[in-house]
């Protein structure tokens, strides 16, 4: 190996006098340190690349929780019945935030409360509260306490699916809301 190097002048400068601190390191040395380095770069992109935040997954053809928010839910059946309708429709709209807000109504009084989303379509209602007007041929006892047996939710075709276990407590229609906010 010719250890010079021509410059501006065309006069030959020996190499180890140019940059004494990178020339004089041992060429296995300098081998090493790439390659180190080299692998460093490429496990960290690997690690990366592997962990990634999860995410809830949702069943295929089943909406993700964002759609719980973006639309008033109108009641269809209730364990299995048709929702009778009062002088309301029966429906429910949710808020996010730090404690997520429910609103709605029985099919007369209105409803208020809490839920919590968790991993894997898990929902649980808060005890909810009503208002107490009278309601004759309103079932509002049967529409409450299913909502407290939810434990599970789904959205697929434009329907909300709330479920306790495998058991359906409650299908509910899609339909445009806007939302205060």
């Amino acid at each position: 190996m010719n250890n010079t190097i021509f410059c501006y002048n065309h006069q030959a400068i020996p190499i180890k006098k140019m940059h004494p601190l990178f020339f004089n390191l041992n060429y296995n040395v300098m081998k090493k340190a790439i390659t180190i380095f080299v692998s460093l770069v490429i496990i960290t992109i690997l690690y990366s690349c592997h962990h990634t935040r999860s995410a809830i997954v949702t069943p295929p053809g089943s909406g993700g929780s964002e759609m719980l928010f973006q639309y008033q839910w109108n009641f269809i059946e209730v364990n299995g019945k048709p929702v009778s309708l009062g002088t309301d429709t029966a429906r429910l709209l949710f808020y996010p935030g730090q404690v997520s807000r429910v609103s709605g109504s029985t099919g007369c009084n209105r409803l208020n409360g809490t839920f919590e989303l968790s991993e894997g379509h898990k929902i649980k209602f808060s005890p909810l509260v009503t208002t107490k007007m009278a309601c004759p041929g309103v079932d509002e006892l049967q529409l409450l306490t299913a909502l407290g047996e939810v434990n599970n939710w789904s959205i697929i075709n434009n329907e909300l699916l709330l479920s306790n276990g495998g058991v359906q407590v409650a299908k509910l229609q899609r339909v445009s809301a806007t939302q205060p906010k």
